[in-house]
């Protein structure tokens, strides 16, 4: 998927990001471009996102066996979850 991302243009990445640009994570922080798009494409109905322990902290739990999304950066990888 990030290869998919690095492939598209610059106004491809624009466009696909001012589409899902309220994404925030629980704590209110915004995401970077990459990560933006990156949910976009796993789950476009996303608005507020977090890991397993943001969750635990903002008093929700993430279901057991829920399927969280892959992001990917600085040579980490990490799953967020979105809870409905």
């Amino acid at each position: 998927m990030s290869k998919q991302i690095a492939d598209m243009t610059d106004a491809q990445r624009s466009e696909l990001a001012a589409k899902v640009v309220g994404i925030v994570t629980v704590e209110g922080r915004s995401l970077s471009p990459h990560n933006v798009c990156m949910i976009a494409m796993q789950k476009p109905d996303a608005v507020l996102v977090g890991g397993f322990r943001q969750w635990l902290k903002a008093g929700r739990c993430v279901k057991k066996g829920e399927k969280g999304f892959l992001l990917d950066g600085n040579g980490a990888r990490w799953y967020m979850f979105t809870i409905t």
